[in-house]
Parts: C-alpha cells; sequence; structure tokens
C-alpha cells in the first residue's frame, strides 16, 4: 500500500522523496490528457495511464503499471506486469527497476513547462540499453519545457543527452552539464561544466569525466 499526503502538492508533481506518492498522483491523473510534446513518440494514446504504460514498456518492454485506490483508506495499490498475458504482481515481486523508473516516469509526465524535476541517479538498477532509453525520455521531457536536473554516474544517459542534441531533439544551449571532480590543490573547486556543440560534442572533456569505459578498452586492446 502508498500513501496519500496533504503534503505531497500534485500541481509541482511531488512524487516523494522516495516516489511514495507516485501511485496517488497516477490514480488522480489516470484518465487525464497528456500534452502531445511529453506523449511517446508515435504513440495515439493521449490519457495519463496509458502514457505511463508507453514509456515503461521503451525502458522495459512489455511492462504496464497501474494503480487504484483502496476504498475506505487514504491509501493506494500499485501493481506491475511484464506482458499482457503475465499477471499483476506486487512491486516487491518485481525487480528494483521498474519500482524505481515507475515514480520518475509519473512525476515527469505530471510537470508542467517551467517546472523542476530532480531526479537521483536514474540509471538506478537499469540494464545499460534500459539507461539509454531513460536518457531519451529525460531528453524529451526537457525538451518539452521541463527543468530535468539529473545526477547520474552513467554514460549511457549523458550519452543519450548528446545524441538528442545531434538529432535536433534538443537545443544544445539547453543541455547543462556539470562534472563534480573535487577541489584540488591549484584546480580552483573542483567543478568543470563543458558546453555541448550542436553536433552533441564538448568543448572539453576533463580527466575522469565518463572516460573508465574506454580506458579499460584500451587496457585490454593492448594485450
Amino acid at each position: 500500500m502508498f500513501p496519500s499526503s496533504d503534503d505531497a502538492d500534485p500541481v509541482n508533481a511531488d512524487v516523494g522523496s522516495e516516489g511514495q506518492f507516485a501511485p496517488w498522483l497516477y490514480v488522480r491523473n489516470a484518465d487525464s490528457p497528456v500534452e502531445e510534446e511529453k506523449r511517446f513518440p508515435n504513440d495515439e494514446s493521449v490519457t495519463f495511464r496509458a502514457q505511463v504504460d508507453a514509456w515503461l514498456g521503451h525502458i522495459f518492454p512489455g511492462a504496464s503499471a497501474n494503480a487504484a485506490s483502496i476504498s475506505g483508506t487514504s491509501y493506494s495499490r500499485l501493481e506491475f506486469r511484464l506482458g499482457r498475458s503475465s499477471a499483476w504482481s506486487r512491486p516487491a515481486n518485481i525487480g528494483y527497476g521498474l519500482s524505481y523508473a515507475f515514480p520518475l516516469v509519473v512525476a515527469l509526465l505530471s510537470a508542467h513547462k517551467g517546472q523542476i524535476v530532480v531526479i537521483d541517479s536514474p540509471e538506478a538498477h537499469l540494464h545499460p540499453r534500459a539507461q539509454s532509453r531513460m536518457g531519451e525520455m529525460l531528453a524529451q521531457f526537457a525538451n518539452a519545457g521541463v527543468q530535468v536536473l539529473v545526477e547520474t554516474h552513467s554514460d549511457h544517459i549523458l550519452s543519450d543527452a548528446r545524441l538528442a542534441v545531434q538529432k535536433k531533439a534538443l537545443k544544445a544551449e539547453d543541455l547543462a552539464l556539470h562534472f563534480f571532480s573535487g577541489a584540488q590543490e591549484g584546480h580552483g573547486n573542483g567543478i568543470v561544466s563543458p558546453t555541448t556543440h550542436s553536433d552533441g560534442r564538448l568543448s572539453d572533456w576533463p580527466e575522469f569525466f565518463f572516460d573508465q569505459a574506454e580506458i579499460d578498452l584500451m587496457a585490454l586492446a593492448s594485450h
């Protein structure tokens, strides 16, 4: 069971620090129309519940969600399934990735243009392909006018943000990057902010900035 709360603010897409209000927000918005620019590409459905399924199904092929109020209480029930022929299951019986992604999708779909959605490690518990698709989703919502503030350690999230710029799906000036390397003597405050060119290239690539995969591959190739 998931709570509703007088402290949760549906106007500001507040899903709670642990996503605990996401089912409640889903129930409130389930049959509301979603703005066209936030809908999953080439998906004709317009309702909030259908768009939650469209985006979740993109990240986790075949996945869908359902939430409903529990009669006589202030709680909501949340279920997932991994295919149309699959049984509905409680979040505790589904992989962490889907349970973690659901509040992110709900928050992004609930947010209005100009509002800020803060996301910590959207790549958590996700396979690399799912991380990449998460990056696609974040870029589309940013392009739709939601201010998406992300803390990430995923090169897949970064790459898909850059690809969105290259594909003209996101303006270069709308992608701000800040790399926190830690303050070192003689090296300022340890924050580097490369700018993004229109082709997705970065103006600067500081040491230790998403370069470990390349370092490891070069080491493998040298033997």
